[in-house]
Protein backbone atom coordinates (compact mmCIF):
# COMPACT_ATOMS: atom_id res chain seq x y z
CA UNK A 1 0.00 0.00 0.00
CA UNK A 2 1.19 3.58 -0.49
CA UNK A 3 0.58 6.51 1.82
CA UNK A 4 -0.83 9.90 1.00
CA UNK A 5 1.34 12.55 -0.27
CA UNK A 6 1.40 16.09 0.36
CA UNK A 7 0.25 16.71 -3.24
CA UNK A 8 -2.32 14.18 -2.46
CA UNK A 9 -3.76 16.24 0.26
CA UNK A 10 -3.52 19.57 -1.05
CA UNK A 11 -5.41 18.36 -4.28
CA UNK A 12 -8.21 16.54 -1.53
CA UNK A 13 -7.90 19.61 0.53
CA UNK A 14 -8.92 22.12 -2.48
CA UNK A 15 -11.44 19.88 -3.80
CA UNK A 16 -13.05 19.74 -0.01
CA UNK A 17 -12.91 23.60 0.10
CA UNK A 18 -14.72 24.41 -3.07
CA UNK A 19 -17.17 22.01 -2.13
CA UNK A 20 -17.55 23.24 1.27
CA UNK A 21 -17.50 27.40 -0.24
CA UNK A 22 -19.97 26.72 -2.22
CA UNK A 23 -22.02 25.44 0.54
CA UNK A 24 -21.32 28.54 2.92
CA UNK A 25 -20.13 31.41 0.80
CA UNK A 26 -17.35 32.03 3.41
CA UNK A 27 -13.88 33.13 2.71
CA UNK A 28 -12.02 32.35 6.16
CA UNK A 29 -13.55 29.22 7.06
CA UNK A 30 -12.93 27.86 3.48
CA UNK A 31 -9.51 29.06 4.19
CA UNK A 32 -9.62 27.55 7.53
CA UNK A 33 -10.89 24.11 5.72
CA UNK A 34 -8.25 24.38 2.63
CA UNK A 35 -5.65 24.65 5.40
CA UNK A 36 -6.29 22.46 8.10
CA UNK A 37 -6.43 19.82 5.58
CA UNK A 38 -2.96 20.30 4.57
CA UNK A 39 -1.27 21.32 7.89
CA UNK A 40 -2.79 18.47 9.83
CA UNK A 41 0.69 16.88 8.84
CA UNK A 42 2.58 19.17 11.10
CA UNK A 43 2.85 16.29 13.89
CA UNK A 44 4.73 14.35 11.98
CA UNK A 45 7.38 16.95 12.19
CA UNK A 46 6.91 17.04 15.88
CA UNK A 47 6.91 13.24 15.55
CA UNK A 48 10.26 13.18 13.74
CA UNK A 49 11.63 15.64 16.32
CA UNK A 50 10.59 13.40 19.61
CA UNK A 51 12.19 10.53 17.73
CA UNK A 52 15.60 11.51 16.10
CA UNK A 53 15.98 14.66 18.49
CA UNK A 54 16.36 17.74 15.61
CA UNK A 55 13.66 19.13 13.35
CA UNK A 56 13.36 17.21 9.58
CA UNK A 57 15.15 20.32 7.39
CA UNK A 58 14.39 18.21 4.48
CA UNK A 59 11.06 16.54 3.40
CA UNK A 60 13.25 13.35 2.27
CA UNK A 61 14.55 12.83 5.68
CA UNK A 62 10.38 13.12 7.43
CA UNK A 63 9.40 11.09 4.23
CA UNK A 64 11.86 8.51 4.82
CA UNK A 65 11.08 8.68 9.25
CA UNK A 66 7.27 8.09 8.25
CA UNK A 67 6.92 5.91 5.50
CA UNK A 68 10.22 3.58 5.31
CA UNK A 69 11.75 3.00 8.71
CA UNK A 70 10.77 0.26 10.99
CA UNK A 71 11.98 1.85 13.88
CA UNK A 72 9.54 4.38 16.03
CA UNK A 73 7.13 6.36 17.72
CA UNK A 74 3.95 7.95 16.10
CA UNK A 75 2.18 10.42 18.33
CA UNK A 76 0.35 12.09 15.88
CA UNK A 77 -1.45 13.96 18.57
CA UNK A 78 -3.55 15.47 15.87
CA UNK A 79 -4.83 12.59 14.06
CA UNK A 80 -7.16 11.02 17.02
CA UNK A 81 -10.22 10.28 16.75
CA UNK A 82 -10.86 10.49 19.92
CA UNK A 83 -9.67 14.36 19.38
CA UNK A 84 -12.17 14.70 16.54
CA UNK A 85 -14.83 13.47 18.45
CA UNK A 86 -14.30 16.11 21.22
CA UNK A 87 -13.88 18.85 18.70
CA UNK A 88 -17.13 17.62 16.71
CA UNK A 89 -18.77 17.33 20.18
CA UNK A 90 -17.75 21.07 20.48
CA UNK A 91 -18.76 22.51 17.33
CA UNK A 92 -22.14 21.35 17.02
CA UNK A 93 -23.02 21.51 20.93
CA UNK A 94 -21.62 24.96 21.83
CA UNK A 95 -22.44 26.23 18.01
CA UNK A 96 -18.71 27.56 17.29
CA UNK A 97 -18.37 29.95 14.30
CA UNK A 98 -18.05 28.57 10.66
CA UNK A 99 -14.11 29.23 10.76
CA UNK A 100 -14.06 25.94 13.60
CA UNK A 101 -16.52 23.82 11.29
CA UNK A 102 -14.39 24.61 8.29
CA UNK A 103 -11.34 23.66 10.44
CA UNK A 104 -12.91 19.92 11.13
CA UNK A 105 -14.13 19.50 7.75
CA UNK A 106 -10.66 20.11 6.27
CA UNK A 107 -9.17 17.90 9.26
CA UNK A 108 -11.46 15.29 9.05
CA UNK A 109 -11.67 14.83 4.87
CA UNK A 110 -8.04 14.58 5.95
CA UNK A 111 -8.73 11.73 8.33
CA UNK A 112 -10.43 9.92 6.10
CA UNK A 113 -8.05 9.81 3.19
CA UNK A 114 -5.21 8.86 5.41
CA UNK A 115 -7.46 5.93 7.20
CA UNK A 116 -8.37 4.81 3.63
CA UNK A 117 -4.92 5.14 1.60
CA UNK A 118 -2.31 4.99 4.10
CA UNK A 119 -1.03 1.35 5.22
CA UNK A 120 -2.29 1.87 9.29
CA UNK A 121 -3.99 -0.87 11.20
CA UNK A 122 -7.47 -0.60 11.77
CA UNK A 123 -7.38 0.94 15.12
CA UNK A 124 -4.33 3.33 14.01
CA UNK A 125 -5.76 6.57 14.43
CA UNK A 126 -7.11 5.77 17.58
CA UNK A 127 -5.07 7.86 20.48
CA UNK A 128 -5.58 5.06 22.68
CA UNK A 129 -4.84 2.35 20.49
CA UNK A 130 -1.28 4.01 20.34
CA UNK A 131 -0.91 5.02 23.58
CA UNK A 132 -1.82 1.43 24.71
CA UNK A 133 0.88 0.07 22.45
CA UNK A 134 3.47 2.38 23.26
CA UNK A 135 3.33 4.47 20.14
CA UNK A 136 5.40 1.90 18.68
CA UNK A 137 5.49 1.80 14.67
CA UNK A 138 4.51 -1.62 14.22
CA UNK A 139 1.25 -1.61 16.12
CA UNK A 140 0.73 1.64 13.78
CA UNK A 141 1.35 0.23 10.17
CA UNK A 142 -0.48 -3.22 8.82
CA UNK A 143 1.45 -6.15 9.84
CA UNK A 144 2.18 -6.80 5.80
CA UNK A 145 3.25 -3.64 5.30
CA UNK A 146 5.25 -3.66 8.55
CA UNK A 147 7.03 -6.78 7.81
CA UNK A 148 7.95 -4.99 4.20
CA UNK A 149 10.21 -2.17 5.95
CA UNK A 150 13.61 -2.57 5.55
CA UNK A 151 15.36 -0.12 7.64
Amino acid sequence: RQHMKPSQHTVISAVTSGIFFAGTHSWPATIACFLSGIFIDIDHHLDFFLNKGRFPWKYSDLWSFCAEEKHGRFFLIFHSYELFALAWFAVLYFHLDIVWFGLLVGMTVHMIADQTVNPASPFAYFFTYRLKHNFEKKWVFDREFYKSLKK
